[in-house]
């Protein structure tokens, strides 16, 4: 979308890039679970200190994002096996000066309608993997409202190796002067896990993320 100021997060791509960084943290930190991003800052999916240490994190202020990452092992009883990641991602963009007369409506449907055709053009191009399952609507957490797309990809299973389920919702917030300042915020949860695991998908993890949002520099 012209009017967007960054390229397009690609949010499944975003999993083929799991990097893996730790939060800086003393003990005074420890106590106060805040990861600041510059323009705004959040508390981690964890809550409080610890289990800080099952989880990873990368903080880029020039582009805006933080990113939580926490690897998922089967919950089979007695049998601990390695079958994918739980991301978490809260990203700042904005809307392009030409297009400040665009309303919140329609930079959410426009840039959720980007999102979507990129992966399907991306998907379908290199044959990786399929989009399903698209939903987009409005929902409200902690009294936020959020412009939200859920979708779910498979790719290929082979017998070397399985194929991949990722489930993920996207989360759009626009800040109550939206039309002033043009500013709005991306949560993503993204799960991904190998094909015929045991495992859950818990979106309520991002909750407390979306309810600590804390804007710093409008």
């Amino acid at each position: 979308m012209k009017n967007i100021m960054n390229v397009s997060i690609r949010l499944i791509l975003v999993i083929l890039f799991l990097f893996i960084f730790s939060c800086a943290t003393t003990p005074q930190e420890k106590k106060t679970p805040i990861v600041d991003a510059g323009y705004f800052a959040v508390e981690p999916p964890y809550g409080t200190w610890p289990p800080y240490d099952v989880w990873s994190c990368q903080v880029d202020k020039e582009l805006g994002f933080i990113r939580f990452e926490k690897a998922k092992y089967s919950c089979v009883p007695g049998f601990r096996r390695f079958v994918g990641w739980t991301l978490i991602q809260v990203f700042r963009n904005g809307v392009k000066q030409e297009g400040w007369h665009i309303s919140e409506e329609e930079v959410a449907d426009n840039f959720r309608s980007e999102e979507e055709n990129i992966m399907r053009l991306e998907g379908g191009a290199k044959g990786e993997y399929k989009v399903k399952g698209v939903k987009k609507n409005v929902t409200t957490i902690g009294g936020k409202k959020l412009y939200f797309m859920s979708y779910k990809t498979g790719t290929p299973f082979k017998i070397f190796g399985g194929g991949k389920i990722i489930k993920a919702v996207l989360y759009l917030y626009f800040l109550p002067d939206f039309k002033e300042n043009h500013i709005f915020y991306g949560f993503l949860f993204l799960e991904s896990h190998v094909t015929g695991s045991l495992v859950t998908f818990d979106v309520e993890l991002i909750y407390p993320v979306i309810n600590s949002l804390k804007i710093k520099n409008p």
